[in-house]
């Protein structure tokens, strides 16, 4: 959970950064078929041959929440990344 006066551009960039590390940094669109990225403030994404990882931020219940989500780059992983976004999606903050 992220303090309500966080910089959402330079948690961006700093994801971005991070990232960067991995592959080629793209953007996630939020205007996604996907519901969990409605909404949200950013979502980007890399990868090598091993491993994906997405870093975003999001609202939730008036809190603004940062997601990690590190998964395989193996053709398994197809099903798995919207199941997870789908569980995601359930998040409550009470």
């Amino acid at each position: 959970m992220l303090d309500s006066q966080t910089d959402i551009k330079n948690v961006r960039m700093n994801a971005g950064e991070q990232l960067a590390a991995l592959g080629s940094v793209t953007e996630l669109r939020t205007q996604n078929p996907l519901p969990f990225y409605e909404k949200a403030h950013f979502f980007l994404r890399a990868q090598n041959t091993k491993v994906q990882t997405a870093i975003g931020v999001k609202s939730v219940d008036g809190k603004i929440l940062k997601f990690t989500i590190h998964y395989p780059n193996e053709e398994e992983s197809e099903a798995v990344y919207p199941a997870m976004l789908k569980i995601l999606q359930e998040i409550t903050i009470n």
